[in-house]
């Protein structure tokens, strides 16, 4: 059991064991040897260590500890899928509108174009003739394709034309 010792020499005092009363000892703080003495308290006792912690009242902690905080929500977690479908932008079809509407208007005028010169006398009337006049006239890939209508009209009326005289044959003779 710890006893209460002081230093004769600098008055330091200090927990010492029973079994070094009336032996000789050293002082930690001067070094002075003295015979170790029990002195009277005059000072409260320290309190006594336990190595227990004393039992926590849970839910009162749990209620402080609530009260301390301000509730946060949880923040939302969207799922990959999600995620990854929102993050792209929709598709514009504006640059295909713009194409798809450029192309028929290059079409319609070189059709137009090619029905005024065949209206005008300038373009024969065989195709060869006609694709010849188209290509020296636009020059350029774009108007080929106009080329290549013109082309295909001018054997469709010759073929139209071929089929109402067979049809009026076929009628006469019968």
């Amino acid at each position: 059991m710890p006893i209460k010792a002081e230093c004769p020499n600098c008055k330091a005092r200090f927990s010492a064991e029973s079994h070094y009363v009336g032996k000789r000892g050293k002082c930690p703080k001067c070094e002075q040897s003295f015979i170790v003495e029990s002195i009277k308290e005059d000072f409260p006792p320290e309190p006594a260590i336990t190595r227990e912690s004393p039992a926590v009242d849970s839910e009162k902690w749990a209620r402080n500890f609530q009260d301390d905080q301000k509730f946060i929500p949880p923040i939302p977690v969207e799922s990959p899928k999600t995620m990854a479908l929102s993050s792209y932008p929709t598709p514009s079809f504006s640059g295909l509108k713009f194409l798809c509407w450029g192309l028929i208007t290059m079409f319609s005028l070189g059709f137009f174009a090619g029905v005024l010169l065949l209206a005008m006398g300038f373009i024969n009337a065989e195709p060869e003739v006609a694709v010849a006049g188209a290509t020296i006239l636009y020059g350029s890939l774009p108007f080929l394709l106009v080329k290549e209508v013109i082309t295909l009209l001018l054997h469709l009326e010759r073929n139209t034309r071929r089929a109402a005289e067979g049809i009026e044959q076929l009628t006469q003779a019968h």
